[in-house]
């Protein structure tokens, strides 16, 4: 973010074009907006023309500029035209990444739209017997034995007091 200065004109490097920091050079400054040094927008609309050298600069007004002339005899910003489009190139990576992160999540979602949530149970584990389980008919009670004890359970007549 913050101000650029893009060159419009070399001076020559004479004595005339030379100030404390180095040569100057005839530039136009504006203001660009980045994200993640991605320029997504500029304004020239406050654009005007400068003298620069590196970072330092002047501001050029209307007398500066015809003074250019007379002492160049050519006009340093004439055919300059300021080009947004190449200050904002920074939306040919964004928009593709923002539309590949939507049409993911959208076949995602379609994906998943058909199919069906399972929440059975899982099931038992089998058991493992040797012979089939036999229906009962309630006659098999008496046949067990249920208490490994000396059959106090029902009185002490358990199979073994019979």
């Amino acid at each position: 973010m913050g101000e650029n200065i893009d060159l419009v004109y070399n001076l020559p490097d004479t004595p005339a074009y030379e100030s404390d920091d180095g040569y100057l050079d005839v530039g136009y400054i504006y203001e660009e907006k980045n994200i993640f040094f991605l320029p997504i927008f500029v304004s020239s609309s406050n654009g005007r023309f400068i003298l620069f050298t590196g970072d330092r600069y002047m501001e050029l007004d209307d007398a500066a500029i015809a003074e250019l002339k007379r002492d160049l005899g050519v006009d340093p910003t004439a055919g300059y035209e300021f080009n947004a489009w190449q200050h904002i190139w920074g939306w040919l990576i964004i928009i593709p990444l923002f539309a590949f992160g939507a049409l993911k999540k959208l076949l995602h979602r379609h994906a998943g739209a058909d199919q069906i949530p399972d929440y059975e149970q899982p099931a038992a584990p089998e058991r493992r017997t040797s012979q089939p389980p036999r229906p009962s008919n309630g006659a098999d009670i008496l046949d067990s034995d249920p208490a490994p004890s000396n059959n106090r359970v029902m009185g002490g007549f358990g199979r073994k007091g019979l």
